[in-house]
């Protein structure tokens, strides 16, 4: 019995050792663990806080696509989320804007810093004319926001229902109940926004249409000389070039783009003109026309779904844009028309070259917890 009871507590001893080792090597397991989720948890807000920042920089680019002159409040974001973003935008005095971000989660931040030009921001404006605003009355009317170089003058009544934009000092008169009815000396049409003067200059763009040219051949639409379309539909690029007049009558659609180079008129003499852009031939971009007077007569109409870029125009009948109107020279109205243009914010970085966001490189300045 005796050596019996030797051997049980010979066998005891290593039993309770491995015991002990045992338990220090399950604690030492749950320790790791815990600091393993507390490096998980931090890493995460890390990306969250960054995700923040980085949301925050595309949000004031959107903000200063539909309003030049924002200042970017600090403001916070996503805060439902448990992340917040707070922008800031300076305007650097030269038609640029400098967006800092500090994106927040838990207790990481990360700050971001990146730069915008908005010089060539063209969708800013739904419409945009180069030189002068001509409405004659009874009543045009313009639907939209409207960047003018020249001047603005309405010779009987007229209305303006969007903002006037207008580069360098101008002489705006208003009456006693603060509306304006004078710009320059000149009597304007009724603005149901407000005026902004001295705006950043706007340049009319430089376009290459050569290329379009060998694309209109393929599809069979390359026209050289005085062209009629008459109760028509195509697709793809139509090229038309060396032409006075070229007459759209009755119903006419085109599903792509429209080219004309050295094409003194489009003369749009009655029924529907219609052209939808085809973002596989060329993004948002539904005519060029940089040498031409767009003519819209009193009983015709145009609809048009991308960018719209010509040299000069006259309104008798209605037109409806969804994409900016680009007119290099003077916009001239007459009575009863109505021009209605508008910009999505889609559009703003796809459509035609030259016509983007010019933005510097997006620099991360810090990343670290709190």
């Amino acid at each position: 019995m005796k050596k019996g009871t030797k051997e049980n507590g010979t066998i005891l001893v290593p039993c309770v050792c491995l015991l002990g080792l045992a338990s220090v090597l399950a604690l030492g397991m749950l320790r790791v663990g815990g600091v393993e989720t507390t490096i998980t948890a931090s890493l995460a807000e890390r990306a969250r806080a960054r995700q923040a920042g980085l949301s925050g920089i595309e949000i004031a680019y959107s903000r200063l696509s539909e309003d030049l002159e924002y200042e970017g409040e600090e403001c916070a974001l996503f805060e439902d989320s448990g992340c917040a973003a707070d922008i800031a935008v300076t305007s650097l005095g030269d038609g640029s804007f400098e967006i800092t971000v500090e994106g927040t989660a838990g207790s990481a931040e990360s700050l971001f810093c990146t730069r915008a030009s908005a010089r060539q921001s063209f969708w800013a404006y739904p419409l945009y004319v180069g030189d002068d605003l001509v409405m004659s009355g009874p009543d045009p009317q313009i639907l939209s926001d409207c960047y003018v170089d020249g001047i603005v003058w309405a010779k009987c009544g007229g209305c303006l229902a969007g903002d006037l934009f207008l580069p360098g000092e101008r002489d705006v008169q208003y009456n006693y109940e603060g509306e304006p009815v004078s710009i320059d000396g000149y009597s304007i049409p009724t603005i149901g926004g407000e005026v902004h003067t001295n705006v950043s200059p706007m340049v009319f763009p430089e376009t290459a249409l050569d290329d379009f040219r060998a694309m209109a051949e393929e599809v069979g639409h390359y026209y050289t000389g005085n062209t009629r379309f008459n109760n028509e539909s195509m697709e793809g690029v139509v090229f038309v070039e060396n032409c006075n007049n070229l007459i759209i009558k009755n119903d006419v659609t085109i599903s792509g783009v429209l080219v004309c180079q050295d094409v003194s008129k489009i003369h749009i003499q009655k029924g529907h003109f219609r052209v939808s852009c085809d973002n596989t031939l060329v993004a948002y971009t539904a005519i060029l026309a940089p040498g031409a007077l767009l003519h819209v007569n009193p009983n015709a109409n145009i609809d048009t779904y991308g960018l719209v870029l010509v040299d000069s125009s006259k309104f008798h009948g209605n037109g409806s844009f969804t994409g900016p109107l680009i007119i290099g020279g003077d916009l001239n109205t007459y009575p009863h028309s109505v021009l209605c243009c508008q910009c999505p914010l889609y559009m703003s970085e796809y459509i035609y070259d030259g016509l983007v966001w010019d933005r510097y490189d997006i620099v991360e300045i810090a990343y670290e917890e709190l």
